[in-house]
């Protein structure tokens, strides 16, 4: 959005400064062409002045030199030369100044009284200026600190040396007072203009993301577990988001399925072929031990320990099948507070022996969901368990109820170390574990429970302070 504003201000300047720039360029050419015209209209009048009051003079001059001093004179002495100067320059716009000098120099006649008899002062030939850089041109224009001169030379024929030299000077601060008018509504024009392209700019923006923002709410609702469909609005559809939201529905399908269910699939064969071989194992074993411990009794020990090793593993092999074996629901309505009480009261005897005391905090009115009652009891007991054991010390391990929109909130919140940012990616993971004797089931099987509900579960971390696990399920009402 940023750069869109950016570019459209670019383009703004710099459409602005070209017109400023040729509306300089126009405004110049006219001035140059008054002060040109303003100049040939004083020569007209100075030759035909020079001319008549030399006609007048009873000896005429002998040589070029006499002629000159007689026109120096004439032009110096002739009140009608300054009255033309002073009347073309009073109409000239940007003209400040009509300077006629001699062959020395020195100003014979102005239009200001005060400079006949001073040096004509060097100015920049105007010209000259436009022809510069359009940049310098509008600075000397803003700042209002140069004048400038059109100079049109008068001289003999044969010698190329000027008799007179007429000199129209223009000034930049009359430049700038012309054109200010101009540049003011120009300054008006190109800032509305551009607060109706930042505004154009804005809405166009807001229409163009609006399809990628359902795109993203989309991707927020599978990534909370939902369903791509519940982010969906009334508005029209193009058919390139169409599409968009048909690939994130076969998306969300997947995504929707146990994520556990890959795993199962690969491993859950596995898991019989090892079962099978197990059971003839510990028969064949139990034989072996009738067989050897009566002439062998020092073999009693080591067939025990294999015994024991051989029932270990079952019941590993028995808990993976029971984890990946699709589960019955008996969906019926569930009160959260009840729930979490009883779920309290199975982990007091364990937490009374760590040194941890459990609380509940639970709205009056109650919180009522539809779920089965056992696997969400299972669910939120394992949740529990894992704060207990994780609070080596001892402590106050919280049950938090709550509302939130169509959500029920189940928070358990902990004081135990914490897990490092690294872990916790894994933390629901089937027998990913950080605990000496943890068997890593616990959390996968609460994640499966809720999930299956249509739920899900979050864990906020902050190491060395514990942990909040937030499970989340659609809620029905209350009672």
């Amino acid at each position: 959005m940023g750069l869109i504003v950016a570019l459209m201000t670019v383009v703004v300047v710099a459409l602005s400064l070209l017109y400023l720039n040729g509306l300089m360029e126009a405004w110049s050419a006219g001035v140059l062409e008054r002060a040109e015209l303003a100049g040939q209209q004083v020569k007209t009048v100075l030759l035909e002045r020079v001319a008549e009051r030399s006609a007048q003079q009873a000896v005429p001059p002998a040589t070029l030199e006499e002629s000159k001093r007689l026109w120096s004179e004439i032009v110096g002495d002739d009140r009608a030369v300054g009255t033309v100067l002073e009347s073309t320059m009073a109409h000239g716009g940007a003209i400040v100044e009509i300077n006629v000098a001699g062959e020395d120099g020195l100003i014979l006649a102005s239009s200001n009284p005060t400079r006949k008899g001073v040096r004509l002062a060097p100015l920049p030939e105007f010209a000259v200026w436009r022809s510069t850089n359009s940049l310098a041109r509008l600075g000397d224009v803003l700042t209002g600190s140069r004048d400038f001169a059109v100079v049109i030379p008068l001289g003999v024929s044969g010698h190329r040396r000027p008799v007179f030299l007429i000199q129209v000077a223009v000034s930049s601060v009359l430049l700038w007072d012309a054109l200010a008018p101009q540049v003011r509504n120009l300054v008006a024009v190109s800032l509305f203009s551009l607060a109706l392209a930042i505004l154009l700019s804005l809405v166009m923006a807001n229409l163009a993301l609006r399809p990628l923002n359902r795109v993203a709410e989309m991707i927020d609702g599978l990534r909370a577990g939902g369903s791509p469909e519940t982010a969906r609005g009334t508005s029209p559809r193009t058919p390139e988001l169409a599409a968009v939201e048909s690939k994130l529905n076969l998306l969300g399908e997947r995504l929707r399925m146990d994520p556990l269910e890959a795993i199962s699939r690969l491993t859950s064969g596995v898991a019989h072929e090892i079962k099978n071989p197990l059971n003839a194992i510990a028969l064949r074993l139990e034989i072996l031990r009738s067989l050897v411990t009566t002439q062998t009794p020092e073999a009693g020990p080591e067939i025990a320990l294999i015994s024991k090793e051989i029932m270990r593993l079952d019941r590993v092999v028995k808990t993976f099948l029971d984890f990946t074996r699709p589960l019955k629901l008996d969906f019926k309505a569930v009160n959260l507070g009840t729930l979490a009480r009883e779920v309290a009261a199975l982990v007091a005897p364990e937490a009374g022996r760590r040194n941890v005391f459990i609380e509940i905090s639970a709205p009056s009115e109650g919180i009522v969901i539809r779920g089965d009652p056992d696997h969400l009891k299972q669910a939120i007991l394992n949740v529990v368990m894992n704060g207990v054991e994780a609070m080596a010390g001892g402590g106050t391990l919280r049950m938090e109820l709550a509302r939130d929109a169509n959500q029920a909130l189940v928070r358990v919140i902990d004081q135990g170390p914490g897990i490092p940012p690294e872990l916790r990616d894994k933390v629901f993971r089937l027998y990913f574990t950080t605990k000496e004797k943890g068997t890593g089931i616990g959390l996968a099987m609460a994640f499966r429970a809720v999930q299956l509900h249509g739920g899900t579960i979050d864990l906020v971390d902050t190491p060395g302070h514990g942990c909040t696990f937030i499970l989340k399920l659609p809620a029905q009402g209350t009672k």
